[in-house]
């Protein structure tokens, strides 16, 4: 995950240069990894409907859970910088699909070899 936490920020750099602090897209692309909203980061990401069904449930957490004064205006933030991750991540493994199943690969082969 570090990995592509790294290639994304350079990504970041590249091709949204304007931006002044990445490490904020960063972490709001991530932000599914650290709470549990009901819908996993990779789940999310897989399809429009996913994506349309995680933005749901953001309005949904930061209304009920971690209550905030826009709900809908956070879980925009949150998934605009998701958005952002989804697209590179299409760009450069031609899918969420394909990239989970590279990393999948590369840890079978490197826990193989123990």
């Amino acid at each position: 995950m570090n990995a592509l936490k790294t290639e994304f920020k350079e990504y970041l750099n590249k091709k949204f240069s304007h931006l002044k602090d990445k490490s904020v897209i960063v972490s709001d692309a991530f932000y599914l990894n650290r709470y549990d909203i009901g819908i996993s980061l990779w789940e999310a990401l897989n399809s429009e409907k996913s994506m349309n069904l995680c933005r749901e449930l953001l309005v949904d957490y930061f209304t009920n859970v971690h209550k905030v004064k826009n709900p809908s205006s956070n879980s925009s933030v949150y998934m605009r910088s998701m958005k952002i991750l989804k697209d590179f991540i299409d760009k450069t493994y031609g899918s969420v699909t394909l990239y989970i199943e590279s990393e999948l690969a590369n840890y079978n082969t490197h826990a193989s070899s123990f």
